[in-house]
């Protein structure tokens, strides 16, 4: 494989995994949004402390899934620059 053919599948490894990991931020955020909604509803209405709590619980469960679907997908730790990344930078 030559060298532009490698740096234009690294590039769109590297874009695959940008796309899956910004995804996955968007339905967190979603869900992050459901919970504070509810957490402040708990404040005032303690019906509503159950239903936050559960919400918060499926939050932290989504979480470790994607986290899971990551080490699936070779993406590693999310919290870490992805391999492709780094092997990007360095055949610059």
């Amino acid at each position: 494989m030559t060298r532009k053919a490698l740096k234009a599948s690294q590039r769109e490894t590297v874009q695959f995994e940008a796309e899956w990991t910004r995804s996955k931020l968007a339905e967190l955020l979603d869900r992050l949004y459901v919970v504070e909604q509810l957490y402040y509803l708990s404040l005032s209405e303690t019906d509503a402390r159950e239903p936050f709590e559960k919400a918060l619980r499926r939050l932290g469960e989504d979480g470790k899934q994607i986290s899971e679907e990551a080490t699936v997908w070779g993406l590693g730790k999310l919290s870490q620059p992805s391999e492709a990344l780094i092997g990007l930078r360095l055949t610059a």
